[in-house]
């Protein structure tokens, strides 16, 4: 399987920021452990980004559509005004693919067995670019709240990105 992997913000948006981290940073440690892992199960893999640079949101799309990949997952971490909020989601868009909806709903239960994240289940997002402009099943990873200090805690050490990386790599079949 052909996979695309897109570590989410990067370059001159860093994303949601919190306890000393910014979302960009985190999104690229656990997107390029998830490459390494994917690539040990024999796919290949292409980035949307590798290295700390800025992407819009229609040069993503187009990098994944144009290499024709079977696969977009776009590597996030969440955030909410609520410093309470936590908990792990994956986003998908309503009407682009069943399987895309198996997958993140397999990836949430996953992450939340085995890193002991609440589930916040799977949502539907029709407004997403990266969901609504792929041509391929595309999913949304919110690897928890940079906003909850806890969470925050957790993203920041390698050991739980691993952990997580591997987690849904596991559930990539193909």
């Amino acid at each position: 399987m052909k996979i695309c992997i897109d570590p989410g913000h990067g370059g001159f948006d860093p994303g949601a920021c919190g306890y000393g981290l910014k979302e960009s940073d985190v999104n690229l440690k656990y997107a390029l452990l998830l490459r390494q892992l994917l690539t040990q199960k024999g796919h290949q893999v292409i980035m949307t980004r590798e290295t700390d640079k800025t992407m819009s949101l229609g040069e993503r799309t187009r990098f994944a559509n144009n290499n024709k990949t079977d696969l977009f997952i776009s590597c996030h971490c969440n955030a909410a005004a609520n410093p309470q909020a936590h908990g792990v989601e994956t986003l998908v868009y309503s009407d682009k693919s069943v399987s895309a909806y198996y997958l993140a709903r397999a990836i949430v239960e996953s992450l939340e067995k085995d890193c002991s994240l609440k589930s916040r289940g799977v949502k539907f997002r029709r407004k997403l670019y990266v969901l609504k402009n792929t041509k391929m099943p595309a999913i949304l990873i919110e690897l928890g709240f940079i906003s909850n200090e806890q969470e925050a805690k957790r993203l920041a050490h390698l050991d739980f990105l691993k952990l997580a990386a591997y987690t849904i790599a596991d559930e990539i079949r193909g």
